[in-house]
């Protein structure tokens, strides 16, 4: 899921972030980390006169904290940190057929609209748009109680229904009690996250979160929703969202999950991988898992917005139906996997859909989606994009989108995707029982 402008509301899942707080506890993430953080320097002696005194603990307290946030690991792992992700039951999204077109928006505009300034972990099970649900299960607390959390490379917080929380929203989630949790810590700051089709709020505490079947343990901060808005009923067995987007979209600037695996020296590179499929699907930590795709990866860099890196949005070099390039204005996208289906503006989509071709029940389009990534065509074959025996397209169009697409699942389960956070780029390969990739055609 990625931000809306405040106006109006998206056709993801369950909706886009947007945040207003400006609040910042990096260093209290660091106090609890060090057990006392700076305060653990040692006195100086009696004799040190003041000045000499003031000045190396500036200058220890600058190395301290150097330290702290781009320490190596000495003793990473090699291998990926894996998880499995498992598809959830059918549930329906009456918004994704909408298609009244209420406002034109920049890319620019829509950002400096959604939220100033920019804010914004990993799992195993995701969501699909329209159908299907995929939902990572991670440990919380001590003893650790397992949640199953939406994953969202769209967004950077992490949370779950507080036992406080009597909303409808949170009816059907598991609540975390923090006061059974060993080594729950709470803090004074609050956190409010806006989507577009709602909202939660409540307070930020720290945790211990483990990943299943791993004996990975990280601490993180950890949204404890205590208002959670109706919307999130209809999303079935999700406990909370696990956002795996960038920093710059974190709520407060919190540490991001990826982060955190990597200062806690779990993993030595800062890499997201993802694997829809439908027989297995897998989120990788740290490494490449060489073993579900066809070589080679394609790269292409992440783009900024006004000179920062806020989603991870790629350049688009074209999509085509069957070879056939498809006239459209929309030159980037938004590789999101908390948005169901693949979203744009809707001169875009209508043009993409006319090219399938006329469908009716029971009669889609058998023709190929090709998108142009770093210089290769990669396919979405038909089985992919008609989500079900009605039809009904994974690509969609959004009132409200400005001149960019939003690559949601329907794009996530014809490709293997790599997320390197050190190189500020995307990987790119199909799957192996997916159409190998061609150059695509200047």
């Amino acid at each position: 899921m990625v931000p809306t402008p405040a106006s109006g509301a998206t056709t993801t899942k369950y909706g886009t972030l947007l945040n207003n707080s400006t609040y910042n506890s990096e260093f209290t993430i660091h106090d609890i980390r060090n057990k006392g953080g700076l305060h653990t320097v040692s006195p100086w002696n009696r004799g040190m006169n003041t000045f000499a005194a003031v000045s190396t603990v500036l200058v220890i307290a600058l190395v301290t904290v150097g330290l702290t946030d781009h320490r190596t690991p000495t003793n990473p792992t090699t291998k990926p940190i894996k998880l499995k992700l498992k598809r959830g039951t059918p549930w329906s999204n009456p918004n994704l057929n909408k298609t009244l077109i209420i406002q034109t928006w920049t890319v620019e505009e829509w950002i400096e609209n959604m939220f100033s300034p920019p804010t914004h972990v990993t799992g195993r099970h995701l969501h699909n748009a329209n159908n299907l649900e995929y939902l990572a299960y991670l440990q919380i607390g001590t003893p650790p109680v397992e949640y199953q959390l939406i994953v969202d490379t769209g967004s950077s917080n992490t949370w779950v229904s507080g036992k406080e929380c009597k909303d409808m929203g949170c009816s059907r989630m598991k609540a975390f009690d923090s006061h059974a949790s060993s080594t729950f810590l709470p803090s004074m700051n609050d956190f409010h996250l806006k989507y577009g089709t709602g909202s939660c709020s409540g307070k930020i505490g720290y945790d211990q979160i483990g990943l299943e079947g791993s004996s990975v343990r990280i601490r993180l901060a950890l949204g404890i929703a205590t208002s959670v808005d109706k919307f999130f009923e209809g999303v079935p067995f999700a406990d909370g969202i696990l956002g795996l987007g960038l920093r710059r979209l974190s709520e407060g600037r919190q540490t991001t999950f990826v982060q955190a695996l990597f200062d806690s020296r779990e993993i030595s590179k800062k890499i997201i991988s993802v694997s829809l499929r439908e027989d297995a699907s897998e989120l990788s930590f740290g490494a490449v898992d060489h073993d579900v795709f066809k070589p080679p990866l394609t790269y292409t860099p992440f783009q900024k917005l006004r000179g920062t890196y806020l989603y991870y949005i790629i350049e688009l070099q074209g999509i085509f139906v069957d070879g056939k390039k498809i006239p459209i204005d929309t030159t980037r996208a938004i590789i999101d996997t908390g948005t169901s289906v693949i979203l744009g503006p809707s001169k875009d989509v209508r043009s993409i859909v006319s090219a399938l071709g006329p469908t009716s029940v029971g009669v889609c389009s058998e023709k190929t989606i090709q998108v142009g990534i770093g210089g290769s065509l990669f396919s979405i074959p038909a089985d992919v994009y008609n989500l079900d025996s009605d039809c009904t397209l994974g690509v969609q169009e959004d009132s409200l989108m400005p001149n960019v697409f939003i690559f949601g699942d329907t794009f996530f389960r014809s490709v293997y995707t790599v997320f390197d956070l050190d190189s500020m780029q995307l990987g790119v390969a199909p799957h192996k029982n997916m159409p190998s990739v061609v150059p695509v055609p200047y």
